[in-house]
C-alpha cells in the first residue's frame, strides 16, 4: 500500500512540474493565438520568432553579455579562490568569506538598485549623460557572478594534494609551472562548473539587468517582460520551447546524439532563413570553446581523451580502446574490390565487437567490397537528393521542413556511422539506418519514410 502511495505521490509530483511545460510545447506548434483551443499544427510563430529583428538581436546581446561576464568572472573567482585557500586561517580570512557570500545572499532587487545608484553617481560625477550602458550591466553580471564560482573552485581547491606543487617545485618548475601545470588540471572541474553556473545565471537574470541597462541594450528577460506586459504572443512559447530543447541537448551524455540532433537543428534553421551569420558565429564559438577546454583542462574528461587517443592510434591499444577499430580496419580491408561474398564474413565471428549494430559497416564492405560499399553510399545520397527535391516542390512550408529534417537525420546518421567504422571520426555509438539491428529503430524510419511519402503525393 505505501510503495502505491509513494508511486502516485511521484506521480503526481512529475505532473505537477512537467505538465505546465508540455502544455507550452504543445501550444507553441498552434497555429492561431488561442491559449485554450488547439486549431492546427503549425510553424508560425518559430518562424516569426525568428523573423523578429528585435528579438534575434535581444538574443544576441544576451548571450554576448552572458559570455563576457561567465569568463571574466572565472578568471577572477579563479584567482580570488586561490587568494583566499593560501589565506591563514582567521578572522581575516572568515571576514573576506563573509564578504564574498554577501551578494548571493543579498535580494537581487537590492543589488540591482544599489548598484543603478552608484553607476549613476559615478556618471554625474564624470559628466556623462547615459550613465548606463552596456558596461554598467557587464560589471553588474561580473559581480553577482563571481561568488558562485568563487565557492566552486575552493572545494576543488581543498581536495587538492599541496605535495604534489612542492614537488613541481623540488623538481625546478616555477611557482607559474607548478600552478598551471599541476595545480589547474585537479581545479578544473570546480572551474568549469562555476563558468557554467556564472553563464547561467548571467542569461537568466532580469531583476539586476533591468536596473543596470541602457535603453541600447536589451537582453532576452527583458524583451520578454516588455512584450508580455501587453499580450503573451505564441512566439513566446515558441522561444521557451527552443531553450528547454537546448537545456534537453546539453544534459544528452550521448556525444553522437547530441551531434546528430545539432546538425538536423541547423540544418532546418538553415532552410528556415536563418541568416548565415549567425552559424558562423555559433561555430566560432563552439570552436573556440572546445579548443580552450582542451587546452586549458585537458585532464577535465578523461573519456573524451582516451576515445582521441584510440582514434589518432589505435593501435597502440590493440586489446583495449583500438581494438574495435583494428577489427573493422580489417574487415573493411579483406572485402577487396567485389567482397568475399554476402554472409562470407570472417570478422562478425568474434572478432568485430557488435558486428549486427554499429559496425555493421564494415562487415559490408567485406561480405560486398569496395563496390557493394559505394552502392549503399550511393543509395544514401540518392535518398537525401530525392527528399531534397521533394522539399522544394513541398505544397507548403512544413511539410518541406519535416521532409528535409527525417532525410538529413537518416543522411547525417549514415554518415557519422561510416566515418566511425573507417576511423575518420573517434569511436562513438550510432547505429547505420535501415541496416542496424534494433526493431524500433526500424519502425520509428519506416514510419519517417511513410510521412515523406505523404508529403510527395502533395507535390506541386
Amino acid at each position: 500500500m505505501m510503495k502505491l502511495l509513494g508511486k502516485i505521490f511521484a506521480a503526481l509530483v512529475f505532473l505537477f512540474i512537467y505538465a505546465p511545460l508540455f502544455v507550452m510545447v504543445f501550444f507553441s506548434f498552434n497555429s492561431s493565438r488561442s491559449t485554450s483551443v488547439f486549431e492546427g499544427f503549425s510553424l508560425k510563430w518559430y518562424t516569426e520568432l525568428f523573423s523578429s529583428g528585435e528579438t534575434v538581436r535581444a538574443l544576441q546581446n544576451t548571450l554576448i553579455l552572458a559570455l563576457t561576464s561567465a569568463v571574466i568572472a572565472t578568471l577572477l573567482g579563479t584567482a580570488a579562490a586561490v587568494a583566499i585557500f593560501k589565506m591563514r586561517r582567521g578572522a581575516f580570512k572568515s571576514s573576506v568569506m563573509t564578504v564574498t557570500n554577501i551578494p548571493m545572499m543579498n535580494p537581487d532587487i537590492v543589488t540591482g538598485v544599489s548598484l543603478m545608484l552608484l553607476f549613476v553617481f559615478i556618471g554625474r560625477f564624470i559628466g556623462t549623460r547615459n550613465s548606463l550602458s552596456f558596461a554598467t550591466i557587464l560589471i553588474a553580471h561580473i559581480t553577482f557572478n563571481l561568488p558562485y564560482v568563487i565557492l566552486n573552485v575552493l572545494p576543488k581547491l581543498a581536495q587538492t594534494d599541496r605535495h604534489l606543487s612542492e614537488a613541481a617545485l623540488d623538481l625546478g618548475a616555477t611557482e607559474m609551472q607548478a600552478f598551471f601545470k599541476v595545480v589547474l588540471p585537479a581545479i578544473s572541474p570546480g572551474i568549469l562548473s562555476g563558468f557554467l553556473m556564472a553563464f547561467t545565471l548571467s542569461i537568466d537574470d532580469f531583476v539586476i539587468s533591468y536596473y543596470t541597462t541602457g535603453a541600447d541594450f536589451v537582453t532576452l528577460p527583458l524583451k520578454i517582460y516588455a512584450m508580455t506586459k501587453k499580450t503573451v504572443k505564441p512566439d513566446m512559447y515558441a522561444l521557451s520551447t527552443i531553450i528547454f530543447v537546448t537545456v534537453l541537448m546539453l544534459l544528452e551524455p550521448h556525444l553522437s546524439g547530441t551531434v546528430l540532433i545539432l546538425g538536423i537543428g541547423a540544418v532546418l534553421m538553415f532552410v528556415g532563413g536563418t541568416g548565415l551569420r549567425w552559424f558562423v558565429l555559433a561555430g566560432v564559438g563552439g570552436a573556440g570553446a572546445i579548443g580552450a577546454a582542451i587546452v586549458i583542462m585537458p585532464d577535465l574528461v578523461p573519456y573524451a581523451a582516451s576515445r582521441l587517443s584510440s582514434w589518432l592510434d589505435p593501435f597502440a591499444d590493440p586489446l583495449g580502446d583500438g581494438h574495435q577499430t583494428i577489427q573493422s580496419l580489417y574487415a573493411i580491408g579483406s572485402g577487396g574490390a567485389v567482397g568475399l561474398g554476402l554472409g562470407n564474413s570472417r570478422q562478425k565471428h568474434l572478432f568485430v565487437p557488435e558486428p549486427q549494430n554499429d559496425f555493421i559497416f564494415s562487415i559490408l564492405c567485406e561480405e560486398l567490397g569496395f563496390v557493394g560499399a559505394c552502392a549503399v553510399i550511393l543509395l544514401f545520397s540518392l535518398l537525401l537528393l530525392r527528399g531534397v527535391t521533394l522539399a522544394a516542390h513541398a505544397p507548403d512550408r512544413f511539410g518541406a521542413l519535416l521532409v528535409v529534417g527525417f532525410v538529413v537525420q537518416v543522411a547525417l546518421q549514415a554518415v557519422l556511422n561510416i566515418a566511425v567504422v573507417t576511423n575518420t571520426i573517434p569511436n562513438t555509438g550510432i547505429s547505420l539506418p535501415f541496416f542496424s539491428s534494433g526493431g524500433t529503430s526500424l519502425m520509428m524510419l519506416l514510419g519517417e519514410m511513410g510521412i515523406v511519402l505523404s508529403v510527395s503525393r502533395g507535390e506541386t
